[in-house]
């Protein structure tokens, strides 16, 4: 057996590495960009009381539109 890496075999290693890099970079951004957008729709669906409950709720108990 061969204990040699060639060099495409170590590039093509690379690039996979990038990639998941970016693409892991991407997620998170992804995250940070919906959690506010959630958090907006979800307000936007409570009544008055919800807002302002504490400890806060994600999912409406009551959606309304008022």
């Amino acid at each position: 057996m061969e204990k040699y890496v060639t060099k495409k075999h170590r590039s093509t290693q690379l690039d996979i590495a990038r990639q998941i890099g970016v693409y892991s970079l991407l997620m998170v951004a992804g995250v940070i960009v919906l959690i506010p957008l959630i958090w907006m729709i979800s307000t936007m669906l409570k009544p008055s009381d919800e807002i302002v409950r504490m400890p806060p709720i994600i999912v409406p108990e009551h959606p309304t539109i008022e």
